[in-house]
């Protein structure tokens, strides 16, 4: 039944634009019907209500009920044809039809509302056509089946039951001017979206700088998903700025996928087309910005044109934006625009700090909460706060240079002692002749980002750190600055919306695969469907080591277990005998088939991506079919969250 649905999906796509064609001429010609016919009634209806006369032979009962005795309905006839008289509260006739009239009449009652029925279809059909022209056929719509109505309304004027004559021009000029306002407006809004501005997106990053340039610049460009585009969409603009993340070891986005495979199968691009990409990366990975370069080089193999070379951006580096803002800025006529690329930080005090696995030191997991002031967030999304370096090292380090660690200086528009400034900078021991003069030269350290465990009706927000070494065992900077916090300590933060994690709106069965600290925001999703009334199956898979000192959230996880928010629960505790996720998953395969096939169930996926996610994303390729895992990740049926 699945692959039946998506082979219907895939014709109706492949066939899109001549669909739409013959749909939209189809209702252009029911439109005109509606129109000729009308103007047609209401040249009937104006020669006979310029007659009105009186009708005698009316009885009147004492209880005030007027009637025609036989007489008078005898010489109402007229010759040998039978007519329909309409008449008023006055018994004044202001209407009649002959047996011909009477005839299409009763033919438009029985097909004018299936032809009204019929235009609502189609436009409903064409509603995923670009967005501006759904206002359009609306409106399109709305005007047809006034004048359907409207035939009826002058069929069979009646002043009593129906609408005036003046009422249906009236309500008939509206709609029209409706019609040619919005066709107006949208037409012109059409004419200045030449530009797209799309993102290819993991973990929210590309989406949140697309959408701060989109909501600054409104109907300059259109803002579209790479995972919504194909090649016959980029032909429609003549530019097309892409900010593109790359996932992991030099890998692709999810859910840019399907885009690329649809690329590589085009010969050439139909139309010319110039673009330009913001490639997103993290320098600690050796495929720096790959994706990036991989997609430039594709368009360009296409025949799109490249008007500036790859901007790379390590860790959300806002010089690195703004420098490929300003070369694209000349490209797209905005030659005097900006962006603000200020980010709204607040201060979190830190409400508590656990050390939920002390047995393991080289493996120290903190569940750590902050207070929330009030900001409002959704299940999925993530915390991205600014770390430090350790005050004391920073202060011993100032020292050996010559520097006053509590001299006041202006760092990022704020005034704070040095020793302050340097701790939350790139300072790698340079020198200078003065303490201001060294922050001048120094920028802020990149954000890092953490899933949240908490839900947005808990007073707390939480997140679940791992305290990290390198392989040389320097301590990570953001983990361990985030594992050492005390009590209201401050912090400072931002919540990022991660869309792409969100739950759907819809109800639905909910497998959801982590291990490690990727069970941080599953956790927040189940809490998020623990919330609604409605109980729906949802399936948790965790993997850890050992159950006795690695089994986080027990108490949540149990909780839920127990009031069915959380209706299966399969642990994979590694060193006690009960393998990996990959393992737990192949045993469950038929039902995690069911699950997705035929109840239409959502999974998701959080954890490190190398070696867990790799493998449990071949291993859901192998048991769904790889077609048919990608069709899911398109139609946001499988969301992925690794790191």
């Amino acid at each position: 039944m699945f692959q039946l649905v998506k082979y219907g999906k895939n014709l109706i796509n492949s066939q899109h634009a001549n669909l739409s064609y013959l749909l939209n001429l189809f209702i252009k010609l029911l439109f005109l019907l509606g129109f000729v016919l009308w103007a047609w009634m209401f040249s009937l209806n104006s020669s006979h209500t310029q007659t009105r006369f009186s009708i005698e032979g009316v009885t009147q009962h004492s209880n005030g009920e007027k009637v025609f005795d036989s007489f008078t309905i005898k010489q109402l006839e007229f010759f040998d044809e039978t007519r329909l008289i309409v008449l008023n509260q006055e018994f004044e006739i202001i209407n009649y039809l002959s047996s011909r009239q009477l005839a299409i009449a009763h033919l438009l009652e029985q097909i004018g509302l299936l032809f009204c029925a019929a235009i609502v279809i189609i436009s409903l059909l064409l509603w995923k056509q670009k967005e501006q022209q759904r206002l359009s056929l609306f409106a399109f719509c709305f005007v047809a089946c006034a004048l359907f109505s409207g035939c009826f309304t002058l069929f069979n004027l009646d002043v009593n039951n129906g609408l005036s004559l003046y009422a249906s021009i009236g309500i008939l000029s509206i709609c029209f001017v409706f019609y040619a306002s919005s066709y107006s407006l949208l037409n012109a809004r059409s004419q200045t979206a030449s530009t797209l501005l799309a993102f290819a997106s993991q973990s929210g990053t590309a989406m949140s700088i697309a959408e701060r340039f989109h909501k600054q610049l409104p109907n300059t460009f259109d803002l579209r998903c790479l995972s919504s585009l194909t090649p016959d969409c980029l032909g429609r603009y003549r530019q097309v700025l892409l900010i593109a993340s790359t996932y992991g070891e030099g890998a692709p986005p999810e859910t840019a996928v399907t885009f690329l495979n649809k690329m590589k199968q085009t010969q050439k691009l139909t139309n010319k087309v110039n673009f330009s990409i913001l490639a997103l990366g993290d320098r600690t990975y050796q495929h720096f910005c790959a994706f990036g370069h991989q997609l430039a080089h594709l368009l360009s193999s296409k025949g799109a044109k490249q008007i500036t070379d790859v901007i790379e951006v390590d860790r959300g580096d806002k010089d690195a934006i703004g420098h490929w803002w300003q070369q694209i800025s000349h490209f797209i006529g905005k030659e005097q625009s900006t962006v603000s690329l200020t980010d709204n930080y607040h201060l979190f005090g830190t409400h508590s700090n656990m050390l939920v696995n002390p047995q393991k030191p080289k493996r120290a997991a903190h569940r750590i909460t902050f207070k929330n002031e009030g900001l409002t967030y959704q299940a999925g999304d993530l915390l991205e706060v600014i770390p430090k370096y350790d005050a004391i090292k920073c202060q011993q380090m100032l020292r050996e240079k010559g520097f006053d660690c509590q001299q006041q200086v202006i760092f990022q528009n704020t005034e704070m002692p040095l020793f302050e400034a340097v701790r939350q900078s790139n300072w790698l021991g340079e020198s200078a002749t003065s303490a201001q003069q060294l922050v001048d030269v120094l920028t802020r350290l990149p954000p890092r980002v953490y899933s949240i465990a908490s839900a947005p009706h808990e007073s707390n927000i939480e997140i679940f750190v791992r305290r990290h070494f390198d392989d040389l065992g320097k301590p990570g900077l953001a983990s361990n600055y985030l594992c050492d916090l005390s009590e209201n300590e401050l912090i400072s933060a931002r919540i990022r919306h991660h869309a792409s994690f969100h739950l759907p709106k819809r109800h639905c069965p909910t497998i959801l695969i982590g291990a490690g600290t990727g069970i941080a925001p599953l956790i927040s999703l189940l809490k998020g469907m623990s919330v609604n009334e409605q109980r729906i199956p949802a399936w948790l898979f965790f993997g850890e080591q050992s159950k006795s000192t690695d089994f986080y959230f027990k108490d949540e996880i149990n909780a839920m277990r127990s009031d069915k928010s959380l209706t299966h629960f399969t642990p994979a505790w590694s060193r006690d005998g009960g393998g990996y996720i990959t393992e737990q998953l192949e045993q469950q395969a038929s039902s995690i088939k069911k699950w997705m096939l035929d109840d239409n169930a959502m999974i998701y996926l959080c954890g490190k991506q190398k070696g867990f996610g790799q493998s449990v994303i071949s291993c859901l390729k192998s048991i769904l079919e790889e077609h048919v895992y990608q069709s899911l990740i398109e139609d946001k049926r499988i969301r992925v969250d690794l790191y």
